[in-house]
């Protein structure tokens, strides 16, 4: 991205990332659940270029918050990221992976709850697909026997007919309310809260998943201790964050930063559009 951003770092919350990342009702809700704040100690305003990195202006080398504050710079300038949110559910977890850029580009498979499960297109003009899991669908079905015999037949036919097929859904759908909106979520991140000394901890490194992180763990507070993971060598771009969601454990992944998002319209012989234009409820 060109030009220059100027970052005045403050509080990082992770909940704003979790609202834009496509977990929609599931995540990011009211009720004061969520992540919550990872205190950044503010230092000079820095500008970020095209390529650049940010840079703490007052911190110690290594410092618990610097590593935090160079960790979210590098995902305040990415043109892209894939994000995976994993979320504790009675019926085991809730998985949504989105490859998302600056443009409002996204693809990946999101799981937001009973009738919001699948595969999912967003492309930058706005148009959005999204191919129902099998399981999505027989919730689907469910749902429309509770309201009726008439509606159970008319929503019968339109599941079978969107099995394995990419619905065409309106802009106005909330479903999409926020997904695949990567300037959204850096927008969201900082709060206004200052930093009080020693409110995070860097721990030493460990493997997770394969690869050198540093844990930094944040605040306790009403949602649990938080942590952060950044990655031990190179630059040290966000790997995870991990916490507890309305008394539910979350984790939210980061990688493939920089990479190109392949999405574009599913074939025409996959796509499905409903008469109307509407979902598959919508009767």
């Amino acid at each position: 991205m060109g030009g220059v951003r100027v970052v005045r770092p403050k509080w990082v919350r992770a909940a704003g990332v979790c609202a834009v990342v496509g977990l929609l009702a599931s995540c990011g809700g009211g009720g004061g659940g969520g992540f919550g704040a990872f205190p950044v100690e503010r230092g000079a305003e820095k500008a970020v270029g095209k390529g650049g990195s940010q840079r703490a202006a007052s911190q110690g080398a290594g410092s618990a918050a610097r590593l935090v504050e160079e960790s979210f710079g590098l995902l305040a300038e990415t043109t892209s990221v894939r994000m995976t949110a994993v979320l504790e559910a009675p019926d085991g977890e809730q998985r949504t992976t989105l490859h998302l850029d600056r443009e409002g580009n996204c693809t990946g498979s999101v799981d937001a709850g009973p009738m919001k499960r699948g595969d999912v297109i967003v492309l930058a003009d706005g148009r959005m697909w999204l191919r129902y899991s099998e399981r999505a669908l027989a919730e689907v079905r469910a749902e429309a026997e509770r309201r009726g015999p008439e509606i159970a037949a008319r929503v019968r036919e339109r599941t079978a007919m969107a099995s394995g097929k990419y619905l065409r859904l309106p802009r106005t759908a909330a479903f999409s309310d926020g997904m695949c909106d990567l300037d959204k979520a850096q927008s969201t991140l900082p709060g206004a809260r200052p930093v009080r000394s020693g409110e995070v901890r860097r721990r030493p490194a460990v493997t997770r998943d394969g690869q050198r992180v540093v844990p930094v763990t944040g605040p306790r507070g009403a949602a649990g201790e938080e942590t952060l993971y950044v990655a031990a060598s190179g630059k040290p771009s966000l790997v995870a964050i991990t916490g507890e969601q309305q008394g539910r454990s979350l984790e939210i992944g980061f990688s493939g930063y920089g990479t190109k998002v392949l999405a574009g319209p599913p074939p025409r012989e996959q796509e499905l559009v409903l008469r109307g234009g509407g979902g598959l409820l919508e009767v």
